[in-house]
């Protein structure tokens, strides 16, 4: 690893309170990077969502449902209206697609880009690796 960090010493660090020292996922070879990188995305996944994830509606292009969007979220009111509105079954569905979103978010903070996430997930669902379900994401191992 040292050969590896002799030119770039920002890629390794002291650990403190420790005689160890760090080194920066850049130095491992790419095998075992994605190694390193599935292993924890799936730990991301296995954690049930600490918080709710902020991601504010980007107005590149105007549509109308995103405008109604951001009005909802101005207007708890006309939410609660909508929300009440819908059956069972369509509050089940939209519970589901927002824990996917929650995840897709989760992950592309991680470092990943959203087609990857999705991918993932898919991916993982498809492996059997996670069960299928609104609450699968949740209770994912």
């Amino acid at each position: 690893m040292n050969k590896r960090t002799a030119n770039s010493p920002d890629l390794v660090r002291k650990r403190s309170g420790t005689k160890a020292f760090e080194y920066h996922i850049d130095c491992l070879p790419e095998q075992t990077r994605e190694i390193i990188k599935q292993r924890h995305y799936k730990f991301l996944i296995a954690q049930s969502p600490g918080q709710l994830v902020d991601e504010s509606v980007k107005r590149s292009t105007v549509i109308k449902s995103r405008d109604e969007l951001a009005i909802m979220r101005q207007c708890p009111a006309l939410l609660e209206r909508k929300v009440q509105a819908l059956n069972d079954q369509q509050k089940q569905i939209a519970d589901a697609r927002m824990m996917l979103a929650q995840e897709v978010v989760r992950l592309q903070q991680a470092g990943i880009t959203r087609i990857a996430a999705v991918t993932f997930i898919v991916d993982e669902v498809k492996g059997r690796h996670i069960a299928r379900g609104p609450a699968a994401l949740r209770h994912a191992g």
